[in-house]
């Protein structure tokens, strides 16, 4: 297990390579920090998503330089809101830890055990598609479908 991150110290060393090396660097600097399914992960797949197509656009000349400006400094807003709404729990490794740890799992028959791998990989890859959507119809409709394959999950798990 990893040690528990120091958040104060954490969001210090992010706004640090924000500064000085810029957003791409932050961000791949957050890659593989946050626990999936946290608000924090898809908030960070949606930001480097979004970045990524930027970067692409830019790179073509497709955007105006004052479209440009205008789009850092919205990433640049999103990457600073990102870092100041982490919570601790969001990392990998700083789960809260229950009680019901000790106590010894009931074992899942095969049929479910597959079901529900098949269900967790689903629902990584709504929630991958979530973070990419912009349309609000299409977003409302894949929450929903994300809250569905949650409460199966749940389910399975008893």
């Amino acid at each position: 297990m990893k040690p528990k991150i120091d958040l104060s110290k954490w969001k210090v060393d992010m706004q640090s390579i924000l500064v000085g090396k810029g957003i791409e660097t932050t961000l791949r600097a957050m890659e593989g920090q946050f626990r999936h399914g946290t608000e924090t992960h898809v908030l960070w797949i949606s930001l480097s998503t979004r970045f990524n197509t930027y970067k692409k656009k830019a790179a073509r000349g497709v955007l105006a330089e004052e479209k440009q400006t205008l789009q850092e400094a919205q990433m640049l807003d999103n990457v600073i809101l990102l870092i100041n709404s982490v919570k601790e729990t969001d990392f990998v490794g700083n789960e809260e830890e229950t009680d019901n740890n000790d106590l010894p799992q009931p074992e899942m028959d095969e049929a479910k055990s597959k079901e529900l791998k098949l269900l967790e990989r689903k629902l990584s890859f709504f929630r991958q598609q979530f973070a990419t959507l912009s349309d609000p119809a299409q977003k409302f409709q894949m929450e929903i479908q994300i809250e569905e394959v949650e409460g199966r999950i749940k389910e399975i798990r008893g």
